[in-house]
């Protein structure tokens, strides 16, 4: 005979499984009908001459870009005189940490890229720390906040669009002037992909709708967990769970596509960034409590507190 106890238990785990279930099914769709691969730049130069766009339709920039930190410039020195960095990354703890030691400041970053086929092409530039300048040989084309070596004068911009071109020749030379004095580390985080215009384009709508499927899926598992925890006030896990779906929830707007951004103004900005860190934070603690609450006999005092000063830290 099935006690009460043991149905709260699979009615738990269920729902618990269900949320992974929509997790992992929607980073198994990610990029559907897109091939992408990784292709590594070498002390500021990527070859694509073998680059077939009907085979491989977006290539994720990653390697060494040649690097200036502390000046926004268009002109690059010599390539005997440059300094190399490797992108993707973040400079506030990792690489070069003399020369931001607090993640803040100011930098130019440069990419050759020989060999590319004359078509319509598109740059996918989700995510820098915290503003930037694009300029695709010689020529300012996009911007995103106001970059400054100036802490005064800066402007975050987390918003993210394709910036689709026409490439007119085998050579094209990528120029980032990138600025941050508003989160913890400056530099690239996430991958800088270059590809065809329609699978840029359809690459970044299917992510959207990625994201506003796990928001709405996420939501009303939340409202369904507070309603019925209304009517079963004893049931605290009910709770916790609603909780956990409800930080995974936000958290949704704020990663990714981070759609959130591109609904308020840039003086909001920060408020959302320190949402992100503390949704991240609530949602470990709420899913501690939550496995507590169901497996009180099964989970110590001791490795809570520690899982919960983890999470804090």
């Amino acid at each position: 005979m099935t006690t009460p106890y043991k149905k709260r238990r699979l009615g738990a785990l269920s729902a618990t499984f269900c949320i992974w279930a929509i997790f992992f099914g929607c980073i198994g769709c990610q990029d559907k009908g897109v091939q992408v691969v990784e292709r590594e730049a070498s002390a500021g130069i990527l070859r694509l001459l073998d680059w077939d766009p009907k085979a491989e339709e977006m290539i994720q920039l990653v390697g060494e870009w040649s690097y200036v930190p502390y000046e926004l410039i268009d002109s690059f020195p010599t390539s005997s005189e440059n300094q190399y960095i490797y992108l993707p990354d973040t400079w506030g703890e990792s690489t070069i940490k003399q020369s931001f030691e607090e993640g803040q400041g100011c930098a130019s970053l440069r990419l050759v890229l020989e060999g590319l086929p004359q078509i319509k092409l598109a740059l996918a530039i989700k995510q820098i720390n915290s503003a930037y300048q694009l300029l695709l040989n010689g020529e300012l084309v996009h911007q995103n906040g106001q970059v400054t070596c100036d802490p005064s004068d800066a402007t975050p911009d987390y918003t993210y669009q394709p910036y689709v071109f026409d490439n007119r020749g085998d050579q094209l030379e990528i120029i980032l002037q990138i600025s941050n004095f508003h989160t913890r580390n400056i530099g690239v985080p996430t991958a800088i992909t270059l590809g065809t215009a329609s699978a840029v384009i359809a690459s970044s709508n299917w992510h959207t709708m990625i994201d506003g499927f796990l928001f709405g899926a996420l939501l009303i598992i939340s409202l369904y967990h507070f309603i019925v925890f209304f009517f079963r006030r004893e049931d605290f896990s009910l709770l916790y769970f609603a909780l956990v779906a409800f930080a995974l929830t936000i958290r949704t707007l704020l990663t990714g596509e981070q759609l959130a951004y591109g609904w308020v103004t840039p003086d909001i900005y920060p408020i959302l960034f320190k949402i992100d860190y503390l949704t991240y934070t609530l949602a470990t603690i709420f899913f501690i409590s939550y496995i507590t609450a169901i497996f009180p006999k099964a989970v110590s005092y001791t490795h809570l507190r520690a899982h919960e000063t983890e999470a804090d830290l």
